[in-house]
């Protein structure tokens, strides 16, 4: 059973660190989040700020949007680079009643939300999902006759789509799994989201620190030939300086299929030790938006997200659960 240890408040929301139990029956710690967006804009000005009641002015109301993060993992079974889960160890994956109790502990922790016309999950907030891809399609089945408010649901899959046979299953097959949950289930309101990064293969393998994963070529053929409807597929670009974002590899995309998405690159203490760095943040945000501009002019779909100051305090995935864990053995 999940219950609250700890938790850390901020302007848009807040991080809970979480206990459970492993399948070897050892208390684990993990994390989740309910945070609330910035007022979407067409030309957003980017503000650095302390200022909490200035943060708040500028916040999208619950009741039009609610963000939320859960874990699918004990720790991950993949090391990215530019993540910090891997300073956890590892055990295994989440039931899907364990990845439900953390949507319940958020809900029930934040009674000041009775309602909402989306109500964002995303089932990334430590580890991989399709490594735990049928406890996850569970948990957001789950979600379709859920037992809370007056909540609609956007489930968010995120993965990178690991070329490997998972429970005796291929990665196409897992991803069409995730697209009949999305069109049947969700009348196509799912997000699907990859996490791509580069459009240089041998990079991409190096910041997932080796892991083998399906190619954006054949992930782009694989998506051409299925149906999607009502929300089109992310190909989400964390953008870290020097990494290869050549627009020209992605002309042809159909925009009716998929949409292309920049977003800056966290400060975290892996990435560091690697010596990984930022395109653009908040300081120079107009480099991020740039680089999104050369793509859209090729006709696509470009969102291009700024991002907050979480790296600076120490709440990027898997660090809060870190130092929690840390700080529990020194003592």
């Amino acid at each position: 059973m999940i219950t609250l240890k700890d938790i850390v408040e901020l302007p848009s929301g807040r991080i809970f660190i979480c206990e459970t139990i492993d399948s070897k029956g050892d208390p684990y710690i993990v994390e989740c989040t309910e945070m609330q967006d910035v007022t979407g804009k067409e030309n957003p000005q980017v503000l650095v700020t302390d200022d909490v009641d200035l943060i708040r002015a500028n916040l999208v109301p619950h009741e039009q949007k609610w963000l939320m993060t859960v874990s699918t993992q004990f720790g991950c079974g993949y090391q990215c680079r530019f993540c910090d889960v891997p300073l956890l160890p590892f055990r295994g994956n989440l039931s899907a009643e364990q990845i439900i109790e953390q949507i319940d502990l958020i809900i029930r922790e934040s009674p000041h939300v009775r309602k909402t016309q989306k109500a964002k999950i995303g089932f990334a907030r430590m580890g991989e999902p399709a490594l735990n891809w049928s406890n996850v399609l569970k948990a957001i089945h789950y979600l379709k006759n859920h037992r809370w408010g007056d909540f609609r649901f956007l489930p968010c899959y995120n993965s990178i789509v690991p070329d490997t046979i998972i429970d005796g299953v291929g990665p196409f097959e897992i991803l069409k799994e995730v697209l009949r949950v999305k069109e049947e289930i969700f009348d196509g309101f799912l997000h699907f989201q990859l996490s791509i990064n580069s459009t240089n293969e041998d990079e991409r393998r190096w910041l997932f620190h080796g892991a083998k994963v399906v190619s954006l070529d054949r992930l782009i053929e694989f998506f051409d030939k299925q149906t999607i409807t009502n929300r089109t597929i992310t190909l989400n670009f964390i953008c870290g300086e020097g990494w290869e974002l050549k627009p020209d590899k992605l002309k042809g995309l159909d925009p009716e299929k998929f949409v292309v998405k920049l977003i800056p690159l966290n400060k975290t203490t892996r990435g560091h030790r690697d010596g990984l760095k930022t395109f653009a943040n908040y300081r120079n945000f107009d480099l991020l938006k740039q680089k999104g501009d050369e793509i859209r002019n090729l006709g696509l779909n470009v969102v291009v997200d700024t991002i907050a100051k979480c790296e600076e305090a120490g709440l990027c995935c898997g660090q809060l659960a870190h130092i929690y864990m840390k700080n529990t053995k020194d003592k």
